[in-house]
């Protein structure tokens, strides 16, 4: 090879090189909508009752995302509203991106919500999301104070059976490590929740 025969391929190759650099820095990086929790900090080992009566513990599921949402199956606004949304971003999932999501909803009202009554309440929304029933209040506290959530009983006019649970909103995406990774405000819409989880996902 001549001289100038290299001297031109040397000046192609710089050419594609610099074309492929900038190629690059025009591809924008995911701006999350999600709160990014960052810290690498290790979330609680969540226990209690799934739906199906088996013990469910957040350490079994490492290897996936897992979303926890808190909430109570008689929840008038906020709860039957954010699973409407899980529930269409986990429709969104392709098989293979569904197969690494695990949504678990957590119940503050453990009085009433049986895992009979979540197992009903979860299948309103999707078959695939497990309710929890978290079995002591000594463990539903620890639970609350790991995940910052705040829970009390409201009574209304001394009915001490038709009483509102005061709740956090929002819910949280722990990453297949194990670790916190993001947190959604409660009026997070679907397409917001998948954009987030889809980059997650690699998809």
């Amino acid at each position: 090879m001549s001289q100038h025969q290299l001297y031109r391929l040397r000046t192609l190759v710089a050419a594609i090189t610099v074309m492929f650099v900038f190629s690059a820095c025009g591809q924008p990086s995911h701006e999350f909508t999600a709160k990014v929790l960052e810290g690498d900090l290790v979330a609680y080992n969540l226990t209690g009752t799934d739906v199906d009566g088996q013990t469910f513990q957040l350490s079994d599921h490492k290897g996936k995302y897992v979303v926890i949402n808190f909430g109570y199956t008689t929840c008038p606004d906020i709860c039957p509203l954010t699973l409407v949304e899980l529930a269409s971003f986990y429709n969104q999932l392709d098989a293979e991106q569904a197969s690494q999501v695990e949504v678990v909803f957590v119940s503050v009202d453990p009085e009433r919500d049986t895992p009979e009554l979540l197992d009903v309440y979860m299948d309103v929304f999707h078959e695939d999301f497990h309710g929890l029933h978290i079995d002591t209040p000594e463990a539903l506290d620890l639970t609350k104070k790991a995940y910052s959530i705040y829970a009390e009983k409201r009574i209304v006019d001394g009915d001490e059976v038709n009483y509102f649970v005061d709740h956090s909103g929002g819910f949280y995406v722990i990453d297949p490590e194990g670790q916190f990774e993001l947190f959604f405000s409660h009026d997070a819409k679907a397409d917001v929740i998948y954009a987030d989880m889809n980059y997650l996902l690699g998809g």
